[in-house]
C-alpha cells in the first residue's frame, strides 16, 4: 500500500508540473478570446490537485482516489480540447498522458477504461460540434467540413489511445511481475541467510556426537578384528560418520558461493559404495540394473559425488513404495556440461509415480518439497554440487510412468587430486 501511495504522490507531482507548463504556454499561444476560460480551466486543475492532496493525506481508499484523479483529469483535458478547436487542438496529447498514468496506477482494466473514456469524450465533442449542438467561441465549428477527413482524424487518435493503453498496461504488468520476482528472491535470500545462521549455531552440537560415534566405531573395530561381518559394519559406521561430518560442513556453506575442487573419483567405485549403503532401504520388489561400461574417472570429490547419487537414488526408491525398477546408465558425451570437454552422462531412471509438471520445475529450488517430512534441500544441494564441479543436472518425468534424472559431469583431468 505504501508503494501505491508513493506512486500517487509521483503522479500528483508530474500533474502539477504539466499544469504549470500548460499555464505558461497559454499566456503566449492561446487565442485571446479563449484565454480567460483556458486559465479558468487551469485554475480548476490546480484546485483538483489541492483536493487530491488533502484526500491523500487522509490515507483512505487510495484506489478510489486514483480512479477519481484519472476520471476528473480526462474530463478537464476534454474541456481544454473543446475550447481549442477540438479536432485541431494541440492539447489532444494530454489524453495520452492520462492513459499512461492509468497504466502506472491502475490495473489493466483501469487503463482500458481510461482509453475508452477518453475516446468517448473526444469523439462526443467532435460529434456535437459537427452537428452544431456545441460550438465554443471563437471556434466556428465543423459545419461544412469534410466528414471523412474528420472521421479518419478521430479514428486515428482513438486507435492511438488504445495502442498506448495496451502498451502502458503491458509494461506495467511486466514491471509488477519483475518486482514480485525480486521480492521472492529477497525472501529466499533471507531464508538462506537464516539457514546459515541456524547451521552455525547447530554445527558444533552435531559434530561432537559424530566424533564420539566415529571414535567408538574405530575402537570397536580393533576389538572385533576377527569378526569379519562385525568389522565390516563398524567400518561402514566410521566411513559414514566421516561423510556426515563433511555433509554438515557443506550444509553450513550452502548459501555461500562454492569453489571448484580439483578432485576426482572412479564412477564404478562410487556407485558400488552408494548401492552398498542402500541395501537396507532397497525393497525386495525393487530391481536395480546398471549399464555403466568403462570405469571412468570423473571430476568431483568422492564424498560429494556419493552424496549426489545417494540423494537421487533415495528419491527414486521413495517414488516406488510398491516396487519397481531403477536403471543406472552411464555414457560418454561431448561437452554438454563443459564445452570442448568430454563429459560423462549418468541417467537414473525409476518406474515410480512420477512428478507433475508444476512440481518438476521447482524440485531444485531450496526449501521446496512435496513430502511432509522433507526439508527441501536434498536436490538443491545435489544441483549445487554438480554445478560446482562444472556439470549439469536435469529431470524428466511422466506421472504414473516414472522419472529420469540426468547428470553430466566432466571427465577428470589427468592432474586431478586423489582418486577413490
Amino acid at each position: 500500500m505504501e508503494e501505491f501511495r508513493n506512486a500517487l504522490k509521483r503522479y500528483m507531482a508530474v500533474r502539477l508540473i504539466v499544469t504549470t507548463v500548460i499555464l505558461l504556454v497559454a499566456v503566449f499561444t492561446v487565442d485571446s478570446s479563449v484565454r480567460v476560460p483556458f486559465i479558468a480551466l487551469v485554475g480548476i486543475a490546480y484546485a483538483a490537485g489541492i483536493v487530491y492532496t488533502i484526500l491523500l493525506k487522509r490515507g483512505k481508499h487510495l484506489k478510489v482516489l486514483a480512479y477519481l484523479q484519472i476520471i476528473v483529469d480526462v474530463v478537464i483535458v476534454s474541456a481544454f480540447v473543446s475550447i481549442t478547436q477540438s479536432v485541431y487542438s494541440t492539447f489532444t496529447f494530454l489524453y495520452v498522458l492520462c492513459i499512461l498514468a492509468a497504466g502506472v496506477l491502475l490495473t489493466f482494466q483501469g487503463c482500458i477504461m481510461t482509453a475508452t473514456l477518453s475516446s468517448v469524450l473526444y469523439s462526443g465533442i467532435i460529434f456535437l460540434e459537427y452537428r452544431g449542438l456545441f460550438n465554443p467561441p471563437p471556434f466556428t465549428g465543423l459545419e461544412g467540413k469534410d466528414f471523412y477527413n474528420i472521421f479518419f482524424s478521430v479514428y486515428a487518435k482513438i486507435c492511438a489511445f488504445y495502442f498506448v493503453a495496451f502498451l502502458s498496461a503491458s509494461l506495467a504488468v511486466g514491471s509488477k511481475k519483475r518486482s514480485e520476482r525480486f521480492e521472492k528472491d529477497m525472501m529466499r535470500a533471507d531464508k538462506l541467510s537464516s539457514l546459515g545462521q541456524l547451521s552455525a549455531s547447530l554445527i558444533h552440537e552435531v559434530k561432537n556426537p559424530l566424533s564420539a560415534i566415529k571414535s567408538s566405531a574405530e575402537y570397536l573395530q580393533k576389538e572385533h578384528r576377527g569378526d569379519i561381518y562385525t568389522s565390516k559394519l563398524l567400518e561402514i559406521i566410521a566411513q559414514e560418520t566421516r561423510r556426515l561430518d563433511q555433509l554438515i560442513s557443506q550444509f553450513l556453506n550452502f548459501t555461500r558461493s562454492g569453489t571448484e575442487i580439483n578432485d576426482s573419483c572412479r564412477l564404478t567405485k562410487i556407485l558400488e559404495d552408494t548401492l552398498l549403503l542402500l541395501k537396507g532401504p532397497i525393497s525386495k520388489n525393487i530391481k536395480i540394473t546398471k549399464d555403466v561400461g568403462l570405469d571412468l574417472k570423473i571430476k568431483g570429490s568422492p564424498e560429494q559425488i556419493k552424496q549426489v547419487f545417494l540423494n537421487i537414488m533415495l528419491n527414486g526408491l521413495q517414488a516406488m513404495p510398491s516396487g519397481g525398477e531403477m536403471k543406472i546408465r552411464a555414457s560418454l558425451t561431448n561437452g554438454q556440461a563443459s564445452p570442448g570437454r568430454k563429459t560423462v552422462r549418468i541417467d537414473f531412471s525409476d518406474t515410480g509415480c512420477g512428478i507433475p509438471g508444476g512440481d518438476l520445475r521447482k524440485i531444485f529450488e531450496p526449501f521446496y518439497t512435496t513430502r511432509d517430512n522433507g526439508t527441501g534441500l536434498g536436490l538443491a544441494i545435489v544441483k549445487r554440487i554438480v554445478e560446482q564441479n562444472g556439470g549439469t543436472i536435469d529431470a524428466a518425468s511422466e506421472v504414473g510412468r516414472g522419472t529420469t534424472f540426468s547428470i553430466c559431469i566432466p571427465l577428470a583431468d589427468e592432474s586431478a587430486g586423489a582418486v577413490n
